[in-house]
């Protein structure tokens, strides 16, 4: 097995505890098959300006570098932006020396999205003739993101797209990302390897749910998931069926303002906040529909999770959803209008979406030790 080094842009840490969990569990799924060594380096403002904290684990096989650093403020705002850059480059160089003087020269380097830490392998690249692959999980190479590539400043457009170039693969979670990525480089080695999905918890319930119908909704519930798409439709649903709506996920403040201004139908909508992982998979168990209404998403772990809860699911079409959603398991809504038609199509043939068939249709293709191999698998062809 090569030595791979690994430099995730995004990774868990204690100021967000959820940031980057989906690459934390490829690596887990990787280290069943051999020791994984991960560098990450965030920025915490609330640290001591030009200072860096380090922080190392070891779970078994998985190796975690988490390093947070803060730069220097002169309160100019491009000046800060290069005051950043440059300790972000500083810090995560020495980072790396200090890996190849313990460990030794990687025989690759796997970067988890491009940017930033794409441009610590291009370093490597120039420096030592370490050659890197990019896992990709960024929504921002799809126009809808406002944050995306599209209305990022051309140096940084051109910094993409050559570490994009240069990569010797590029693996994006979902088929639908790949679509995207092939637009924004001249690269057209790219594979798809699917995020992980942990089967242990989530599973189909073994009795039936309970008399009342429940809609589920899952995310951050920020503007590209368009929860209020969701709760108009619900209201209008809800109007002649017995049937309520659990929503899972922090309420950004705009819209706790926007909900406790409009009180139809909030005694229907039950809303649990950040809820641990074993938490969603057991409201997974005890609903009868997923509903997502994402403007965009680079995979949708949480489609994954429902499917493999027997749960059928009304999407839009997004990440993976295209993939694995038909009449068997689901609803794909081309349009918003299109949202309580399908929520009443459910209700009407919910003896039909058979839990047992549903969830063991997707058994296995998203476990660990199944997107594990398919990294090993990428490796060695290289």
């Amino acid at each position: 097995m090569k030595h791979v080094l690994h430099l995730a842009s995004w990774y868990p840490n204690k100021r967000v505890p959820q940031e980057g969990d989906f690459i934390q569990r490829q690596l887990q799924a990787l280290s069943i098959y051999a020791p994984v060594y991960v560098i990450a380096l965030l920025k915490d403002q609330n640290r001591l300006p030009g200072t860096v904290t380090i922080q190392q684990d070891i779970t078994d096989n998985l190796h975690e570098t988490i390093a947070y650093y803060n730069s220097r403020v002169t309160g100019i705002q491009k000046m800060d932006a290069l005051l950043s850059y440059i300790s972000y480059q500083k810090y995560f160089r020495r980072l790396i020396r200090e890996h190849i003087s313990k460990y030794g020269k990687p025989d690759l380097v796997h970067v988890h999205v491009a940017f930033r830490a794409g441009m610590l392998a291009l370093w490597l690249y120039r420096k030592l003739k370490i050659p890197y692959i990019v896992t990709e999980h960024w929504s921002g190479y799809k126009i809808q993101d406002k944050h995306g590539i599209f209305f990022q400043s051309a140096p940084v457009k051109s910094l993409i797209r050559k570490i994009l170039d240069q990569a010797k693969v590029i693996l994006p979670v979902s088929s639908n990302l790949a679509d995207d990525i092939e637009k924004h480089t001249s690269n057209r080695n790219i594979v798809v390897v699917h995020n992980v999905v942990n089967e242990t918890y989530f599973n189909p319930p073994e009795t039936a749910s309970s008399e009342i119908f429940r809609f589920l909704h899952v995310s951050t519930m920020g503007p590209e998931k368009r929860p209020e798409l969701l709760f108009t439709a619900f209201k209008e649903f809800s109007k002649s069926r017995k049937s309520g709506l659990i929503c899972l996920g922090d309420i950004p403040g705009n819209l706790k303002g926007k909900l406790k201004n409009d009180d139809s139908g909030k005694d229907h909508i039950i809303f649990k906040g950040v809820v641990p992982y074993e938490e969603v998979a057991a409201a997974m168990k005890s609903c009868d529909c997923l509903v997502i209404t994402s403007l965009f998403e680079t995979f949708s772990c949480v489609a994954v999770e429902a499917l493999l809860s027997g749960l059928p699911v009304i999407s839009t079409r997004v990440g993976i959803v295209p993939d694995l959603i038909d009449e068997t398991n689901g609803i794909i809504i081309e349009t918003d209008a299109e949202l309580v038609s399908a929520m009443e199509n459910i209700w009407q043939n919910k003896s039909v979406y058979d839990r047992q068939k549903i969830a063991a249709a997707q058994k296995g293709k998203f476990s660990y030790e199944h997107i594990g191999a398919r990294l090993v698998e990428v490796y060695n062809s290289l």
